[in-house]
């Protein structure tokens, strides 16, 4: 259900003289809040209302990001005070992109439509019920009580012009949480002056939620077991807001809801997540106010009759206070629903929810927000496999194990990681502190580490460990490095369009330390490659990656960018910059197409490390990882495969060529072509490729993020 107590019922009771009321202002808006009863809205008796619901959840990867989930819902929904509720459903439709390519109808119009309402509030609410269905995951920053858990302070003073020329005065109330709890809120509340009707809201989450500290118990052995390499799992949300009208000069509904958040696994998985609802066309009836002196009575709840009625019926809702059921009516023809004019006419041809100036209002309410508290946490130690990236093998460190310990202390956190290498018996430390703002992540980070020279071939991942110990092949160009850090990027809640890193370091060579693997134990002659030889060198640098994309796959013609660009002073003086180019588009015979093109190149004396490498599935398919490198690179790859996201088969062929800039028209390229298959809109790829110019061969590779 939505904010219920968000919409009004505020009981009478005098505020706690306590600290948490910052000003006076504040005390005087809290305590005309609880003593403002029921309210214009209690009257309401029945309601009709029409609603537009968008589900988008999507995942984020290097090459390109997908949309994983879609739906659309719209009805006419019939509240009564007393009486079951009727939705009527006027259009549904639902797509999972990376599985089809097309719409079907949700299979749970049954049980999700009674949710698009909202019922009037009652006096004695305690929680805000948030989100979609019947979740309720925060306290009410307004009820008796809450200043153990919450400050206020006065804020700004607006005034809004309504359509009938008229004005009205709102207040900000400032919700300020006394601790980083999940369950508690960050955000402002603006009332209208004159009556303390809520007219907007916009706050967040004190912090993200964390699975292990938010659901595991870790007393139960029953808890819910997740492989280490997915850890930490998050939750965070960049904002919710709530939006009212009035209505009729008398009541304010509902007009808006939206939030936008994103759940995170490891380094691995990203899903942002965007919902949104609008309320339009109200018809309200209204019944008698109360006379002076009578006593509006919350309801009882429900005995345990009511609750044995509603079992087995999907459109029953019972909450601490009452039981509710709602009828669904949905026509004969379902498939119309698909192609209803009251939704767009298709996903990618939507209308916003919020005018320009409405989303720009919300991007300043959003930056304004109050601060997460600061707050001590007890702090969280990983070992080994329970934990991402504390695992790895390559041929420099053979079996590298590392323990992570976490400090959490609300707007900031601190972490202490170290890690042995059974092969090179070489200790590497790092301690970074990290500070999150709603748009900014920044991390200063001071480290001892292995470092790659091409991390596009994701060295340190879990598919190049498997590959190194079971099949004796290592994609990774290694080089010791000592220094600092600072990284800055995107908060998790958006996309991730750059990153910019400075960097102040030491570097040195690394050799091959172990040529153990699955295939040395039957085979002797098995041996890893030798790793590059790097140059020592002491660098002051700065690099900066855009990227950008548009577009879904499985629908229509995609395009994305990628650009780098990094500079470096000290032993070695140089600057080097890339650019990469995805196109995906239709073709004929139900077939899709699709092109990468990239090139980069360096300027000065740059080091060995600092070269461009390429091999491996995200360079030159068919060829081992920095096969060939220099100052400078061309490469491209072209695919066809079949339309079906879900499982597609194609043909590809790579090419690509580095080295000195000057031997670029008599330079030899390496070039491949081969078979692949892939799976979930190419989140999980196949590859059976052959290198064509020497080093001629075989190559089979398994890896996530294809470019199809």
């Amino acid at each position: 259900m939505l904010p219920v107590a968000l919409l009004l019922a505020f009981q009478t009771a005098a505020p706690q003289d306590s600290s948490a009321y910052l000003d006076p202002g504040a005390r005087d808006l809290v305590r005309r809040a609880r003593e403002r009863r029921a309210g214009a809205e209690q009257l309401i008796t029945d309601y009709h209302v029409r609603v537009t619901e968008r589900i988008s959840l999507g995942l984020r990867a290097l090459r390109r990001d997908r949309t994983f989930y879609q739906r659309e819902l719209a009805a006419r929904f019939a509240w009564h005070k007393i009486g079951p509720d009727t939705v009527t459903m006027l259009g549904a439709r639902e797509a999972i992109p990376v599985v089809y390519a097309g719409t079907r109808l949700p299979e749970d119009i049954d049980t999700d439509a009674p949710d698009l309402g909202f019922e009037i509030g009652k006096p004695g609410e305690e929680r805000l019920a948030v989100g979609i269905g019947d979740s309720e995951f925060v306290y009410d920053p307004i009820v008796p009580g809450s200043e153990s858990r919450y400050r206020f302070q006065s804020g700004d003073t607006t005034t809004l012009i309504l359509q009938d020329g008229r004005t009205i005065r709102v207040i900000e109330l400032r919700i300020i949480p006394r601790r980083d709890d999940f369950h508690l809120l960050a955000g402002s509340f603006w009332l209208e002056q004159e009556n303390v009707a809520l007219v907007r809201a916009v706050f967040r989450p004190a912090r993200a939620w964390d699975l292990d500290r938010d659901l595991n118990d870790p007393g139960d052995k029953n808890g819910i077991n997740i492989p280490g390499f997915l850890k930490p799992i998050k939750g965070e949300v960049r904002y919710i807001t709530v939006e009212f009208a009035l209505l009729e000069g008398k009541w304010w509904l509902p007009h808006l809801l939206a939030f936008d958040a994103v759940a995170t696994a490891g380094t691995w998985i990203s899903a942002p997540l965007r919902y949104e609802r609008a309320y339009t066309d109200y018809d309200v009836t209204a019944g008698s106010p109360p006379a002076p002196g009578d006593a509006i009575v919350a309801d009882a709840p429900p005995d345990s009759a009511a609750i044995e009625a509603c079992r087995g019926r999907a459109s029953c809702r019972c909450t601490r206070r009452r039981c509710r059921t709602a009828v669904v009516l949905v026509p004969d023809d379902t498939a119309s629903l698909l192609t209803s004019a009251d939704l767009p006419r298709s996903f990618d041809d939507q209308t916003p929810f919020m005018s320009a100036g409405e989303a720009e209002d919300l991007g300043k309410a959003i930056g304004a927000l109050p601060e997460t508290p600061w707050h001590a946490h007890a702090p969280m130690l990983r070992l080994g496999p329970g934990g991402a990236g504390l695992m790895r093998y390559n041929r420099v460190e053979a079996l590298s194990v590392g323990a992570r310990l976490g400090f959490d202390f609300g707007r900031l956190t601190a972490d202490a990681e170290a890690r042995f290498g059974s092969g090179d018996r070489w200790p590497n430390v790092e301690l970074g502190v990290g500070r999150e703002t709603p748009n900014v992540s920044l991390r200063v980070v001071g480290y001892r580490r292995l470092a790659a020279a091409n991390p596009e071939a994701k060295p340190f991942g879990i598919g190049n460990s498997i590959g190194s110990l079971v099949l004796g092949r290592d994609d990774g160009v290694y080089y010791r490095s000592w220094g600092g850090e600072v990284l800055l990027r995107p908060a998790p809640t958006e996309a991730q369009r750059y990153q910019l890193r400075f960097y102040g370091e030491w570097q040195r060579p690394a050799a091959k330390e172990t040529d153990i693997s699955l295939p040395h134990l039957f085979h002797s002659d098995h041996l890893f490659d030798d790793n590059i030889t790097a140059a020592a060198a002491r660098e002051l640098g700065v690099a900066l990656t855009v990227r950008g994309a548009q577009g879904v796959s499985t629908r229509g013609v995609t395009i994305g960018a990628e650009w780098t660009m990094d500079a470096a002073l000290g032993t070695f003086d140089y600057a080097r910059t890339s650019l990469t180019t995805r196109l995906t588009t239709p073709l004929p015979r139900k077939l899709l197409g699709a092109l990468e093109v990239a090139a980069g190149m360096t300027g000065g004396d740059a080091p060995v490390q600092g070269h461009w490498f390429l091999g491996g599935p995200a360079t030159l398919r068919g060829y081992g990882g920095g096969v060939v490198s220099g100052p400078d690179f061309w490469r491209a790859r072209v695919e066809v495969a079949n339309s079906s996201p879900g499982a597609r088969l194609a043909v590809f062929s790579d090419a690509g060529w580095a080295g000195a800039g000057r031997a670029l028209s008599t330079g030899r390229p390496l070039y491949s072509v081969g078979v692949g298959a892939s799976f979930l809109d190419g989140i999980l790829r196949v590859d059976l490729a052959r290198g064509l110019a020497a080093p001629r061969g075989w190559r089979m590779d398994l890896y996530v993020d294809g470019i199809l």
